[in-house]
């Protein structure tokens, strides 16, 4: 859930989080938002501070690239390795989803590139 949070922008890179807070919003004790933080911490969410709270970590340009780069060799792998029949029967129907995935990623890969 705070993942989920930080991924769709509730909680903005810089931005510090509360264990008590968290606790609250998300109406369960500390102890399984302390599990979570620590986890997201590992994963590189976040940054804990004790006694402090916890800072949201942005991505940087590069990251981003990065990413977007990754995307692009898995998506066109799996498009590559998919059984002819099922690339010439219904393309619409597996297609379509990525279709509206490539102006924002193309529109943030230019932006980010040029700078």
């Amino acid at each position: 859930m705070i993942r989920d949070d930080i991924l769709d922008g509730t909680h903005q890179p810089g931005s510090m989080l509360g264990e008590t807070g968290l606790a609250t919003s998300l109406g369960m004790s500390r102890t399984p938002v302390r599990a979570a933080l620590v986890r997201l911490q590992d994963e590189g969410w976040i940054q804990v501070y004790p006694k402090r709270g916890a800072l949201v970590q942005g991505l940087s340009d590069r990251a981003m690239l990065e990413l977007a780069d990754a995307r692009f060799v898995l998506e066109t792998t799996a498009v590559d390795r998919a059984p002819d029949g099922l690339r010439q029967q219904r393309p619409t129907v597996w297609m379509s989803p990525l279709r509206g995935n490539v102006p924002p990623s193309r529109e943030v890969t230019c932006a980010n590139s040029s700078s």
